[in-house]
């Protein structure tokens, strides 16, 4: 049901602020309240997803810092950034719902920030990520929708003339 009031609030936001004419620069509480309940709908989940479970499993066998690099060499079937970012939270917080939260902060952050530069239509184009992707870059791949989030800074990089930082994130 949660979802369907975020869907009939996109709707709404969508046709007052980009179908009505309204300045957008006025819709940057609605758009922040969007934001939140998209860190949190995708944050505050309870095993959604089919990937969740073995995230879960692996947060679980998850090593303090001091033994990651050899966990890793042996057992992990992640690359290291991974598994770096799932101890690091495990080592702070001890919770998996935590992991998720800040998975959900950053990809959403990024996204919303993409977007609120590089449209003038944002609630339509939230509308078409929430439809499209949202549930599967939050819920499903997770450690892909954070290298989906890098590829975005890197694109903005680019576009502004940062060629060294691009190739940084690139690589």
């Amino acid at each position: 049901m949660v979802y369907l009031i975020i869907l009939l609030a996109l709707i709404v936001l969508s046709i007052n602020y980009d179908f009505r004419g309204n300045l957008v620069y006025k819709a940057n509480k609605p758009y922040m309240f969007m934001c939140i309940c998209f860190i949190l709908l995708a944050g505050l989940r309870f095993f959604v997803g089919s990937d969740t479970h073995n995230y879960v499993y692996d947060f679980s066998v998850m090593p303090d810092l001091s033994k990651l690099s050899e966990f890793h060499r042996l057992n992990s079937r992640y690359q290291f950034g991974w598994d770096a970012y799932v101890c690091i939270i495990k080592s702070i917080f001890g919770n998996f719902v935590f992991v998720q939260l800040i998975t959900a902060i950053i990809v959403n952050v990024i996204i919303f920030w993409f977007v609120r530069r590089n449209t003038t239509n944002v609630f339509i184009a939230l509308l078409c990520y929430y439809i499209l992707n949202y549930f599967e870059y939050n819920m499903e791949i997770m450690r892909e929708a954070i290298a989906v989030a890098l590829g975005l800074i890197a694109i903005m990089l680019y576009s502004k003339g940062y060629k060294k930082y691009f190739l940084l994130i690139v690589f």
